[in-house]
């Protein structure tokens, strides 16, 4: 047994070093040790950001085109108003640009867009005839739309400082995107039918308004971007992407963009139409979202098994076979099998045209070469996939729109597969960049 004398000296050993008063010195603090846990802090802002910057997407694109519909418009009316959104993507980034350099800071733009598009956005609640509604998505999608553009920016400025992986940090705004998916479940009724009381869509303005102040008080959090200017486009990237193999992707890719809007704009009334209650249609959209999480978790894997061409090609063939599938009146059962599909066809188009772009792009035009695809595929697409959607719809029903449109799927597939021919890469593979969801 040890003598209290001894006892007492191995407790100030465990205990640290004793100073010349006779007290414990506190431990000592290092500039590395700091260093990793300003990182960590970075990392745990960056993250729980994209959670809860996602949270009004997900009321957002669910639930607006169901309401759009309860306020008695028709389907070619609801593809108009959601082809505003992809055409802002087009043609607001000079005046965010321009924002961005007059205020010196990327994050006060998106505090400023934060704020001004959670205050808009229940105005669709008062603007309820078709030119209103107009006049009120324009002024929102205007605010909306830079939103995660200028999110992704700070997160890559500021992402060597927190020594994080995009993709991962990425992957918490599907999570984001869920939680409202589960959360409306609860808020809204079993209220189903093209006949239901347009009341009963009420708790989603108010939810809306309530997350997008939450957004923007998180986003108060975010560290500062000062590197503002960036040149804009270098347009020469365009005459990269305008070659042969490069315009076949992105021809293909463009074709998959207005072959999947529709089921993306009119899913939920695919849902009403089969007589599902609000509170469940949240969870079907879930099922979705959530396998896409787990495919782009595993993205790293897949791209290292899977050539550019051939990953590309899944996505389409499972894009067309849930388009497909959803062309007739399934089960709930059915429904929830089907919809994990959104896993393969969404992944698998975002790792093979981030990655095509980064080898068939110079390493000093890869920011420009990104940012025309996603305008050319996202926005030029998106644009043409909501007006030609909604004139279908229109015309022979959202069945007949999503028949139609997994033959045009298959059409895009079957060209790429016979004349994509892909080069192989000049330079290491670079995912970093983001194509939005």
């Amino acid at each position: 047994m040890l003598s209290g004398e001894a006892r007492a000296r191995r407790g100030n050993a465990r205990a640290g070093p004793v100073g010349g008063n006779g007290l414990r010195r506190a431990p000592r603090v290092t500039a590395n040790s700091m260093a990793v846990s300003e990182t960590k802090r970075n990392l745990r802002v960056l993250c729980s950001y994209h959670f809860v910057a996602f949270i009004p997407w997900g009321i957002f694109f669910p639930y607006l085109p169901l309401y759009f519909q309860r306020c008695g418009r028709g389907d070619a009316e609801i593809g108009s108003l959601l082809a505003l959104p992809p055409l802002l993507m087009i043609l607001s980034p000079p005046i965010w640009g321009a924002a961005a350099d007059r205020l010196g800071d990327k994050k006060r733009v998106l505090l400023i867009t934060l704020g001004v598009s959670a205050l808009v956005f229940p105005l669709f609640w008062f603007g309820r005839s078709f030119a209103a509604a107009m006049a009120v998505m324009a002024a929102f999608a205007l605010f909306f739309v830079p939103s995660e553009p200028l999110a992704n920016a700070i997160t890559m400025e500021n992402l060597p400082r927190a020594g994080g992986d995009y993709g991962k940090i990425r992957l918490w705004g599907s999570l984001g995107f869920i939680f409202p998916l589960l959360f409306m479940g609860l808020a809204l009724g079993p209220t189903t039918g093209a006949g239901a009381d347009v009341g009963s869509m009420a708790p989603m303005f108010v939810l809306y308004a309530a997350f997008g102040l939450l957004v923007l008080a998180w986003a108060t959090r975010l560290p500062s971007a000062h590197e503002v200017r960036t040149g804009g486009l270098d347009w020469r990237a365009l005459r990269v992407l305008a070659r042969g193999q490069f315009a076949i992707f992105a021809l293909c890719a463009l074709v998959w963009r207005v072959g999947t809007l529709g089921l993306f704009i009119f899913f939920s009334i695919y849902l009403d139409r089969l007589g599902m209650g609000d509170n469940l249609k949240g969870y079907f959209w879930a099922i979705g979202v959530i396998s896409e999480v787990v495919v782009m978790y595993f993205a790293g894997r897949i791209m290292a098994r899977t050539s550019i061409k051939w990953l590309f090609a899944i996505s389409l063939v499972a894009s067309a076979v849930r388009l497909f599938a959803f062309s007739f009146p399934l089960s709930f059962a059915a429904i929830a099998a089907v919809a994990p599909l959104q896993g393969i066809a969404f992944a698998a188009f975002h790792i093979p045209a981030v990655t095509y772009v980064n080898q068939t792009v110079p390493p000093h035009l890869r920011a420009s070469g990104q940012s025309l695809l996603v305008a050319f595929v996202w926005g030029v697409g998106g644009v043409i996939g909501a007006q030609l959607s909604g004139a279908i719809a229109d015309e022979i029903g959202v069945f007949g729109l999503f028949r139609v449109m997994s033959y045009v799927v298959l059409a895009a597939l079957v060209v790429f597969v016979a004349l994509f021919r892909p080069q192989k890469p000049a330079a290491p593979e670079d995912t970093s960049d983001a194509v939005p969801s």
